[in-house]
């Protein structure tokens, strides 16, 4: 059973739990029929590469009674598995693609997931209203670390944490990135190599402090940050 695959991760999971993530996996297949929200739609393929890949964020870093910001959620990862889990977290998905916004809020309503929230906005539209509110931001594979520590670190409080879910390119990228960490007054604190299930994949989380105030320039327009990362 795929749901063997969550009990190895965490023990502690519950029955009401599995049954949710039963439930996520049949809201995700159905809707993958009418809009594009993942090419994985093989049961045990979505426990381990969707499920499982979000649960490694537990080994890093604890998320009861944090604020959490999830950027470019897409169909959820690992943003809504973080509610799931830690009903303790408050958590906030930044979707900009309406239609993935609004499979985003029937999940929510079909778990009753009262502690997150949602919002279709780029997520350097939503730091100028939202700046310094969260201790935790999240993101899984939306851009380059240069680019996603200017969307990211503006959004966190001082000594709040950005946790950067990477590929087997995880350290490359963070070579890449030391212009935009000085820039973002941020630090790279620690990098952790991980693997699926199965030979699924690599994995690495790159864990990043915000060390100081984020100058007010940042973030700029998505346009110049593509055009121009730090």
């Amino acid at each position: 059973m795929p749901s063997t695959y969550l009990k190895e991760i965490c023990p502690d999971i519950t029955f009401d739990q599995l049954h949710k993530f039963e439930e996520y996996y049949r809201l995700l297949i159905e809707w993958s029929k009418v809009m594009n929200l993942t090419a994985i739609t093989e049961q045990e393929e979505v426990y381990i590469k969707h499920f499982y890949d979000s649960f490694l964020l537990f080994k890093t870093t604890a998320f009861r009674n944090q604020t959490v910001c999830d950027i470019g959620s897409g169909a959820g990862f690992p943003g809504m598995v973080i509610a799931l889990m830690e009903p303790n977290a408050s958590v906030t998905l930044l979707e900009p693609i309406q239609k993935k916004a609004s499979f985003l809020n029937v999940v929510k309503e079909t778990l009753g997931l009262e502690n997150v929230r949602i919002f279709s906005v780029r997520a350097e539209d939503f730091a100028k209203t939202m700046r310094n509110s969260f201790s935790i931001v999240t993101s899984r594979a939306v851009a380059h670390l240069a680019i996603l520590l200017e969307l990211a670190l503006p959004l966190l409080k001082e000594k709040g944490i950005l946790l950067a879910m990477k590929g087997a390119q995880g350290k490359n990228e963070l070579l890449e990135s030391k212009n935009a960490l000085i820039q973002t007054n941020a630090k790279a604190v620690e990098t952790i190599a991980l693997s699926l299930p199965k030979d699924f994949g690599k994995r690495t989380i790159i864990k990043i402090k915000k060390m100081g105030p984020t100058p007010l320039k940042y973030p700029r327009s998505f346009a110049q940050i593509k055009k121009k990362p730090l």
